[in-house]
């Protein structure tokens, strides 16, 4: 079908719209014209605009003139489309699909460089020029907030280990290498793989995709560096050596492995693999008549003599290449190697410690380098104790003062190692490099190994490491005889805590009545019956495998948790999974003898026999208490639903893709294109900025950027970010901008891309990355940010930064040191006295001295001829495009509806964020916070403030404590609070005392609360719980006493000691847990408040309010205002009898009194001092000195009352919280 064509005169005459165009499948670019061309055609002089054409295209064409197709189904984005692409991609068993770095240079061995080969640490040019300006990088100090990565780059130090999956460092070496993501990069184009390398010590060898395998496994997808080669001896040595795990035995069985083939097809002396198979330079020499089996040893290695003269200095040489022979390097014996790949990891870590360059920018006296013992090479004293061995003796393993380093408190220390501080690279690396294995071990054991926890105290399991108290080691097991064993933590866990079972009846998936457990009788084996909890942990065996007496397998075998089916009349336990195998393990077959129908019930009750299956849960959880107060009521259908992600899962499409030309645009994608007479058609690439060529072949120069945004207020204010590349002379090179809105993106962090203007790029240029926010609801500009490009050899320089937004927008510098002709002189946020010229609009420069035509829509901040920013609801490269609005009845209750267009010209209008008014919480703004509503006892004595302590349960993470405060005006004695935290547990701190207000198993959201403050929910000291004997022993003799108070005293609810808050729950049995008494209140590092004041927000991660607790003389949303110097003020007198948030017919008397009077004085000298000016400007009253002053004074005092009044009113706002900024 033929496309139609329509000129915008066309278009305007049937009343069509830019949005209809889009929705057309126009370009931006092209509706902005149109809209334009709308907005100004009454005004048009030519006729030219009107015959600009829009074509209409049939499926599946697009593009300003129909000429491109990609040949997907309608409902296909493009991301699926790249998606699809990257997932269809096969192994490429047969040569490769690479890309090519070309901006440097050099001969190589490789088939072309790839950007990760720059400053890699090993040689890939001949001559060692990916190498040579790389010591800079490598001797680059970090600030104390900064973590510096292995490579020598510098992230935020929030940034190290805060998203497995993610990282930040360039080289991947800020998280664990647990989760080896990188496998996958081949059908993935995301920046985290794009922008990324491989992680050092571990699967080094790249694949130029972000895909990172072991040297000698070498199956990248996308077939680089693959050691097989085409000549028949290569072949046979494939076959021989098993080089790859890819090489099957039916393609080997085409040649013969015999010693006289191998004889006859390979040289005397040849090398294998046929290219270096470490470093770029290492290698390896066989002699045919020595090659004698599967692991069969090299006769010699060759090398760069000038990189390892320090230690191996050459022996032999051979073709030009300086060799020595195998038994000169320190092997052990062919024995111990059990692979090939085994045998070059042994000589990869020999060869490891040579120099990386044979002549480069050494300096070897700079502060951050330490010098190998007895030898010239040199590295960066951050390598030190890294895991991997750099100097020739591994004396950099062995250093002793790691400790004391200026990256010290980021290194890993193991518990019994107090020497050395290990680099975080060695978490997870598969390596066990701690003594005891620290660095290997998950998480979660490690925490139940070295702290105390309540959940983990006696439950069957030593978790524990044992700590020395007076002359006894105790562990989490040791005198455990005054514990309950069916506590909430051992309750229906599936392991025996009580002799008699008590804390596994009643549970779900027994099919016994209560106080009862499953038991298979001797006397009926063919069904599993039950048996009463009286006749358990009794010493009588009355069931099959001794499952009612379970202390006698655990005593015979107390290390192997397996063993625990009692086989009758033989005294010995064998293992659970050895049931029903159809062989009698037991003397009498007792494992045998009910299998004849194995039933669930059969299966379920012997396998919760053995101990094994354990939960490692060290998180604190609610369960069996009582609710207080006793009227709380949860509404369900109020309930937010946390918010779950499900796993990535591969969406099937049914396309017709063709995946043999998945490949053929390497990290593009592939598109059709016709020319104007729609005959002739071609494939051409549409390439990511990563790539460019006809085939997306080569990888471009350019700057990867990683921002996160934080902010201290402001939470419900739109920003917008202005990034651009820029060159010393203020060129703007490249730009982007990115929407940040922080209660939607509190924790987001944004992955920019900026390129060079050119290929290569100007090196005598001095580059660095500028960014500027300005608010998008008002374009009022906020603040700036300059990092320079430090490292301009590097082809793809990252940029990982952290920007805390100042409260106030930043004012211009009074003192420059340049002239900003039209422009004003502006500092920057993270420097200390570098300043810039911020241009106004029409100018540009670095002293805004060029002038330029601005062609922005009306309304829009003109930045320079090439750059609009929008304000809120318009978008296109010149803001004349309208988005679509959110639906009146999005956002409830006045909530503020915003369009989630992160990225400018993206029009989605399908997502969008609620920015909720003040009470109000839910993603549509549709529920009020929970209001509390506390009173006080009257034998409580009411404080002037208190602290609340919101605790929330999460199942498999740990509680969330957060603390407000709140002030109690005078004169009352109750206090209504607002909160959209979500909790479970309420506690209120008077001074040092702590009482329980609120109790939940389930969450408090948007619920309506009264409660009091009583003497009877008054949480017990331990000192005053426990007598002195046990009050003052060591936390983990005194926390296993725990359970004590809550059985013998019946009125207590809760008790704490300096760690631990402790609740009672109905079985009177002590449920503890970690919490904060001294918390910092800086509100984690954003503290908005001056003068010392401290800081409370609603929640740690992602705040929407926060409040400012002032210290004494200084008031203010932000403590900004200081009353000292001052022996009264209106702000002393008044100020503190103004309640917050509650109407001015509520306020005290004295408020209105104050109002009252103060209107009537300003009325009174108001229509004084009126009078007093119209009798003193008659020229005859002034005729002697006193007039002149009188008519001067009644001017004077028309003004003061003017100002008096004012005060009073922004007093009486900014305090009833009417004024928020």
């Amino acid at each position: 079908m033929e496309d139609r064509r329509f000129s915008f005169k066309m278009l305007y005459e049937q009343n069509i719209t830019s949005r209809q165009l889009l929705q057309w499948s126009a370009t931006i670019d092209l509706a902005e014209r149109y809209q334009i061309y709308i907005e100004h055609v009454e005004h048009l002089v030519s006729s030219l605009d009107d015959e600009e054409l829009f074509y209409n295209c049939s499926w599946p064409w697009f593009g300003p003139f129909c000429q491109f197709s990609l040949d997907i189904p309608p409902d296909m984005s493009f991301s699926d489309i790249v998606t699809h692409t990257f997932r269809s991609k096969p192994l490429i068993v047969d040569g490769a699909m690479v890309t090519c770095y070309v901006h440097l240079q050099c001969g190589t061995s490789l088939m072309c460089l790839d950007w990760r080969d720059v400053c890699d640490g090993k040689m890939d040019c001949l001559d060692g020029a990916d190498e040579f300006d790389c010591w800079p990088l490598e001797m680059n100090e970090c600030t104390p907030k900064e973590y510096r990565c292995h490579n020598g780059q510098c992230i935020p130090e929030g940034f190290l280990f805060d998203d497995p999956a993610h990282s930040d460092c360039l080289d991947r070496s800020d998280e664990s290498a647990d989760i080896e993501v990188h496998f996958f990069c081949f059908e993935d184009p995301s920046f985290l793989c794009e922008e990324r390398s491989c992680r050092p010590g571990s699967d080094e060898f790249s694949c130029g995709d972000g895909q990172c395998i072991n040297e000698m496994e070498r199956t990248c997808f996308n077939g680089k560096g693959t050691l097989l080669s085409d000549d028949l001896c290569s072949n046979i040595m494939d076959c021989l050596v098993k080089i790859s795990d890819d090489i099957s035995d039916e393609w080997c069985d085409q040649f013969c492995l015999k010693k006289k083939c191998i004889l006859e097809h390979c040289p005397v002396l040849f090398e294998f693999p046929p290219v270096p198979i470490l470093f770029g330079h290492v290698r390896l020499m066989y002699e045919s008549a020595k090659v004698v089996s599967t692991i069969s040893l090299p006769s010699y290695v060759c090398y760069n003599e000038v990189l390892c003269k320090d230690f191996l200095p050459a022996t032999v040489h051979l073709n030009d290449s300086t060799c020595r022979h195998i038994d000169q390097i320190g092997l052990r014996e062919i024995s111990k190697y059990k692979s090939f790949e085994s045998l070059v990891k042994e000589i990869k870590e020999i060869f490891r410690t040579c120099t990386i360059i044979p002549n480069g920018t050494y300096d070897c006296n700079h502060a951050n380098a330490y010098r190998c013992e007895n030898s010239t090479k040199c590295i960066s004293k951050y390598r030190l104790v890294d895991g991997i061995k750099d100097c020739p003796f591994q004396d950099d393993e062995t250093f002793n003062a790691s400790c004391t380093l200026n990256d010290s408190h980021s290194r890993f220390q193991c518990f019994n190692d107090e020497k050395r501080c290990f680099v975080p690279l060695i978490v997870g690396n598969k390596y066990v490099d701690c003594p005891e294995g620290d660095d290997e071990e998950p998480q979660v054991l490690l925490q139940k190994q070295h702290h105390i926890y309540f959940q983990t105290i006696c439950d069957g399991q030593e978790d524990l490491i044992p700590i020395t108290i007076g002359e006894r080691n105790e562990t989490d097991e040791t005198e455990c005889e005054y514990w309950a064993c069916n506590s909430t933590y051992n309750r229906c866990d599936g392991i025996w805590a009580c002799y008699n079972g008590a804390d596994e009846v009643n549970c779900e998936g027994s099919t016994c009545p209560p106080l009862q457990h499953m038991c298979v009788f001797p006397s009926d084996r063919n069904k599993v019956q039950c048996l009463p909890i009286n006749r358990t942990g009794d010493g009588v065996i009355d069931c099959i495998g001794g499952s009612d007496e379970r202390q006698y397998c655990r005593t015979l075998h107390s290390d192997d948790k397996l063993l625990r089916f009692y086989c009758s009349n033989d005294s010995k336990c064998i293992d659970t999974y050895d049931l029903c195998n159809g062989n009698s393990d037991c003397l009498f077959a007792d494992d045998e003898q009910f299998c004849g129908e194995l039933t669930t019930e059969f299966k379920t009750h012997f396998s919760s026999l053995n101990d094994f299956d354990k939960p490692k849960s060290v998180y604190f959880v609610l369960h069996n208490i009582l609710t207080y107060p006793p009227n709380l009521i949860s509404n369900p259908s109020q309930r937010i639903s946390a918010s779950v992600q499900s796993p990535l899962t591969k969406t099937a499409f049914n396309t017709n893709f063709r995946s043999d030309w998945a490949w053929r645009c390497n990290r593009g994608i592939d598109i059709r294109v016709r020319m104007s007479d729609y005959t002739n058609e071609s494939h051409n690439c549409l390439c990511p900025p990563s790539y460019y060529g006809d085939t997306c072949q080569y990888q471009n120069q350019r700057v990867s950027v990683t921002l996160q945004l934080r902010v201290a207020s402001a939470w419900r204010t739109l920003f917008t970010a202005l990034i651009l590349l820029i060159n010393h002379e203020g060129k703007i090179e490249s730009h982007d901008q990115i929407e940040y809105l922080p209660i939607r993106d509190c924790q987001t962090k944004f992955h920019i891309y900026l390129l060079y203007s050119t290929r290569p790029k100007d090196y005598t240029n001095n580059y660095s990355v500028h960014i500027d926010v300005f608010n998008k609801f008002t374009l009022k500009y906020h603040a700036s940010w300059t990092f320079p490009i430090l490292f301009p050899f590097l082809p793809v320089y990252p940029l990982a930064i952290q920007l805390t937004l100042p409260i106030l927008p930043l004012e211009p510098v009074q003192d420059c040191p340049f002239p900003c002709v039209h422009g004003q002189c502006t500092k920057y946020t993270n420097t200390q006295n570098t300043s810039f010229c911020r241009c106004d609009p029409g100018w540009s420069g670095s002293q805004c001295t060029i002038q330029h035509r601005c062609n922005c829509a009306l309304g829009s901040l003109c930045i320079n001829p090439l750059i609009c920013l929008c304000p809120y609801g318009t978008f296109g490269s010149r803001c004349f495009l309208r988005q679509q609005p959110c639906q009146s009845d999005v956002c409830s209750n006045n909530g503020r509806c915003v369009a989630d267009y992160v990225r400018p010209g993206v029009v989605n209008a399908n997502e969008y964020t609620c920015i909720c008014s003040q009470g109000y919480t839910g993603s549509r703004c549709e529920l009020r916070e929970t209001r509390i509503d506390l009173s006080f006892m009257d034998s409580v004595v009411i404080p002037e403030s208190l602290f609340i302590h919101f605790i929330e349960t999460q199942a498999h993470s740990p509680h969330i404590q957060t603390i407000l405060l709140k002030r109690i005006p005078l004169d009352q004695a109750s206090l209504t609070i607002y909160t959209s935290i979500i909790f479970n547990i309420a506690f209120v701190q008077l001074q040092n005392n702590y009482y329980l207000i609120i109790l939940s198993e389930l969450p408090m959201i948007a619920a309506n609360i009264s409660t009091q403050i009583t003497l009877s929910q008054q949480c017990a000291s331990v000192q005053d719980s426990f007598d002195g004997s046990i009050a003052n022993q060591h936390l983990l003799r005194r926390i296993k006493h725990y359970h004590i108070p809550c059985q013998h005293r019946n009125e207590l609810v809760c008790f704490y000691d300096d760690i631990h808050m402790c609740l009672c729950d109905l079985s009177r049995h002590a449920n503890c847990f970690k919490f904060e008494h001294n918390a910092t209140h800086d509100c984690y590092g954003l503290n908005p408040c001056e003068n010392e004041g401290q800081c409370f927000q609603d929640d740690p991660k992602c705040p929407s309010s926060s409040i400012c607790v002032c210290d004494k003389c200084f008031y203010g949303t932000r403590c900004q205002f200081s009353t000292k110097g001052f022996s009264l003020s209106l702000d002393v007198i008044l100020g503190y009898q103004i309640r917050p948030n509650v109407p001015l017919s509520q306020q005290f008397t004295v408020v209105k009194v104050a109002i009252v009077f103060t209107i009537t004085i300003y009325v009174l000298g108001t229509i004084n001092g009126l009078m007093s000016i119209i009798t003193f400007r008659e020229k005859e009253t002034r005729t002697v000195g006193c007039g002149l002053y009188l008519l001067i004074s009644s001017i004077t005092s028309i003004i003061t009352m003017n100002v008096l009044l004012l005060k009073v009113c922004f007093l009486v706002a900014s305090q009833m919280g009417l004024i928020t900024s």
